[in-house]
């Protein structure tokens, strides 16, 4: 469950996050990384990866997209995982 909201990834505070023990964040593509129709990550979103991998934190992709524009998009980050999210995954995981 997630403890806090941010309305943009910019806003989250990378340093607290690293201060606070956090390895890892999972976050959607469309309308939270880019625009639903961006097919290639902007330069601020490529320098907020950057960030987040030099400070320790693994980004995770999460999409139900299909996995072509996922992997096309991520091979512009360096990243290596991305899930394709399942429509009810996230009542699987509270429930595990």
């Amino acid at each position: 469950m997630p403890n806090s909201y941010v309305q943009s990834i910019f806003q989250i505070d990378l340093d607290k996050l690293v201060d606070k023990g956090v390895k890892g964040i999972i976050t959607d593509l469309d309308n939270t990384l880019v625009g639903w129709d961006v097919k290639e990550p902007t330069e601020r979103v490529k320098a907020w990866f950057k960030e987040a991998n030099e400070k320790g934190i693994t980004i995770t992709i999460v999409s139900n997209n299909n996995e072509s524009r996922v992997a096309s998009f991520s091979q512009h980050l360096d990243i290596d995982l991305f899930l394709k999210r399942e429509s009810q995954w996230g009542k699987r995981l509270i429930k595990q």
